[in-house]
């Protein structure tokens, strides 16, 4: 705070020093600045989180809608002050047929795609920022947090066929 205040005061001077200069009269007031400048909020406890899905066998008939081999993952927060919020969101590719959906990457099963949601009593809803940019929000606690989701593939498509089925989803956190 003494940098700031030593870089705002001599700018106060001169204009001050300037318009006494130019006009021969007094100061009709001032002008006070002060800034709190607080450590970072949240640290990630890793960058890369890798969810392993596990093996799925595809069912006929396909029932469309229905979470295949659900999956709790974390993203892990450490060192977390001055943060009561993280507004979370997830960015990919939206599925063709349901874009509140992931879409699987190319070559691999088709008629499917991954959803994420909230692991909490009132699960929502984590869409692709392409399709919706409104973060979900989560409360954030001093010290260490764990954010919980759970990821599942959906069926879109009666005509669901086998193969890969693998995801890239990126996020972003904003923190309150």
């Amino acid at each position: 705070m003494k940098w700031i205040n030593a870089v705002i005061a001599p700018c106060l001077l001169l204009v001050a020093v300037s318009a006494t200069a130019a006009e021969d009269i007094e100061p009709a007031g001032e002008l006070r600045f002060s800034l709190t400048i607080a450590e970072g909020t949240c640290e990630l406890d890793q960058e890369l989180i890798e969810v392993e899905m596990g093996p799925v066998a595809l069912k006929r008939p396909v029932v469309v809608g229905r979470g295949l081999n659900e999956t709790k993952f974390s993203i892990g927060l450490k060192n977390c002050s001055n943060a009561t919020s993280a507004l979370v969101t997830m960015g990919g590719s939206p599925d063709d047929t349901n874009p509140d959906l992931f879409a699987l990457e190319r070559g691999g099963a088709t008629g499917i795609a991954l959803q994420i949601k909230t692991n909490s009593t009132s699960p929502v809803v984590q869409k692709p920022v392409a399709t919706d940019s409104t973060p979900v929000s989560r409360m954030v606690l001093d010290g260490k947090n764990s954010l919980n989701y759970i990821a599942s593939y959906v069926p879109v498509s009666p005509n669901a066929t086998p193969g890969a089925a693998n995801a890239v989803v990126t996020f972003n956190i904003q923190y309150e």
